[in-house]
């Protein structure tokens, strides 16, 4: 087995899942004896680079991804490194594995990772008008088969997702593509925390995807229902100044902003998830570890996977009656909540540390 020096790649490094999956994959690798670097292109005000080993080595680059001096360096730190995988964090656009492969040393492999389900994202999500979503359906279309292509591995986050990249890239065989789920510390929470009546977002504050405006409007029914129970909103997004505004009549609910979400998981009982569509939903996963029962809206392929039956699926389209009862179902019984959570310990193993980072190593370790 050949020694491995391992590059993970991302856009803007700030707080969120991507950013938590890598910091955990290269700490774990940086663990067991790998050399790891980073190559970021813009770090964001708040980032969660004070999260990793101080072994991993770290350089930043800039905006555009094709400057002169963006090649050079990203060349010589690959070099420097000894570099010999290189997981590409931003898989698209196509223009960043193109960079990648120019700059790889030789005989170096790339592996693109898409942390959402490949046929949707948010420019699909925003546009106007039917010609706008074909247009720009047709282009990532083209992108996604282009970073296949240009890739020695394509990993998505489930095995249901492969089909979805070979209609959406029009592939005729998707013998590279590889799934991979996101892994979580399962042995992050106390075994004994003290709940409170919290219901609980952790995420973006936006209204493309995430439906924030949802989580709103089913408050809107609880908080008189449930009048000694709480809502918090974990994050920050584009649209936090508007979602605020639609809340500012609603009683017992508090914008935390960004913040390390371990203690808000620990505090509460049930967690909330009513976005358009997700990849895998890092966030339904890490709150399950602390005993947080979610309550999701069937909305995207791996719900069910992710969720299993340690929590409650909303079947689609939304509808904030609906949701709260399910929610209420949850808040009123006890025992119920406890049986998800103990389930929850029992499924997640699979998403464990070591079993991801044992499928990341024999990925690379793969003829």
């Amino acid at each position: 087995m050949n020694k491995k020096n391992i590059l993970f790649v991302c856009g803007g490094f700030g707080v969120g899942g991507v950013e938590r999956v890598t910091v955990i994959l290269i700490n774990a690798l940086v663990q067991r004896g790998y050399t790891v670097g980073l190559l970021v292109f813009q770090l964001q005000k708040d980032n969660l680079l004070a999260q990793l080993d101080s072994r991993a080595h770290v350089k930043t680059l800039h905006y555009p991804v094709w400057s002169p001096s963006n090649l050079k360096e990203a060349k010589a730190f690959m070099r420097a490194l000894e570099i010999t995988d290189i997981v590409n964090q931003w898989a698209l656009p196509v223009y960043v594995s193109l960079f990648l492969r120019l700059c790889r040393p030789q005989g170096c492999k790339l592996y693109a990772v898409h942390h959402n389900i490949p046929n949707n994202n948010n420019r699909l999500q925003k546009s106007s008008n039917a010609f706008k979503r074909l247009l720009w359906r047709v282009l990532t279309g083209l992108s996604l088969k282009g970073v296949y292509l240009l890739s020695d591995a394509y990993v998505v986050l489930s095995p249901s997702y492969i089909p979805v990249l070979k209609h959406t890239a029009r592939l005729r065989s998707t013998q590279k593509a590889v799934a991979i789920a996101n892994p979580v510390d399962v042995g992050a929470c106390p075994e004994n925390s003290s709940k409170k009546n919290q219901i609980l977002y952790v995420g973006r504050l936006e209204l493309t995807q995430k439906r924030v405006d949802r989580i709103l409007e089913t408050w809107g029914i609880l908080c008189r229902r449930l009048p000694d129970w709480e809502l918090k909103i974990v994050g920050d997004g584009p649209d936090r100044a508007h979602l605020v505004k639609l809340a500012e009549k609603l009683p017992r609910i508090a914008f935390e902003g960004f913040q390390r979400p371990e203690r808000y998981y620990a505090k509460s009982k049930i967690m909330l998830l009513t976005s358009d569509f997700e990849g895998f939903g890092l966030v339904l996963v890490e709150g399950m570890a602390f005993g947080c029962v979610p309550v999701v809206l069937d909305s995207y392929l791996t719900a069910q996977e992710v969720v299993g039956t340690a929590g409650v699926l909303v079947p689609t389209p939304f509808n904030a009656e609906g949701f709260a009862q399910a929610v209420l179902s949850l808040a009123s019984d006890e025992e119920k909540r406890r049986a998800y959570a103990a389930r929850a310990k029992a499924q997640l193993s699979r998403y464990s540390v070591d079993a991801i980072v044992q499928q990341w190593i024999a990925l690379m370790n793969r003829d």
